[in-house]
């Protein structure tokens, strides 16, 4: 299965509230002290449920671990 987003090309990230997410995004956040894009795949009190492309779920990140939600990516 191919990545939703391919290593190397340049995106644009931008703030958002926690209430303006949605399963689906795709969001900067902090997982111990690396930072990723991983896609929300379900909303809950504190945070979101966060997954791969592939199915697979990587944990839950705090909405203080939440840095912003992707909104371009540049080809």
């Amino acid at each position: 299965m191919e990545p939703r987003i391919m290593s190397g090309p340049e995106g644009t990230v931008e703030p958002v509230q926690p209430r303006d997410l949605a399963p689906g995004d795709v969001v900067l956040c902090e997982i111990g002290t690396r930072q990723y894009l991983h896609i929300v795949k379900a909303l809950q009190v504190g945070g979101c449920l966060i997954g791969n492309n592939k199915g697979n779920i990587n944990g839950v990140a705090s909405h203080e671990h939440i840095y912003g939600r992707l909104v371009e990516v540049k080809k």
